[in-house]
């Protein structure tokens, strides 16, 4: 694998297990600050990098695609336990 996906993974990855720290609503208040501030995209520091984020915050924070989301990072896990080292 590339040294970008590895790194992209990785990072990912990191956000999510940060994210999963968080309760519920606190996940989708943010999901949804993100999205509503991510199309003032146009604006600087906002853009539209914020939109995927929220949307993937929120996912975090609904049972049916938790799961699935707790699921890949179970297969990423032991990719980065191992580039880590």
């Amino acid at each position: 694998m590339s040294r970008f996906w590895s790194f992209c993974r990785h990072t990912v990855w990191r956000g999510l297990h940060w994210g999963f720290k968080f309760p519920f609503y606190v996940r989708m208040l943010i999901g949804v600050f993100l999205i509503v501030l991510g199309f003032f995209g146009i604006l600087p520091i906002l853009g539209f990098w914020m939109i995927p984020l929220g949307i993937l915050l929120i996912g975090t924070a609904l049972p049916w695609t938790s799961d699935r989301i707790k699921h890949w990072m179970a297969t990423v896990e032991p990719e980065i336990r191992t580039h880590k080292n």
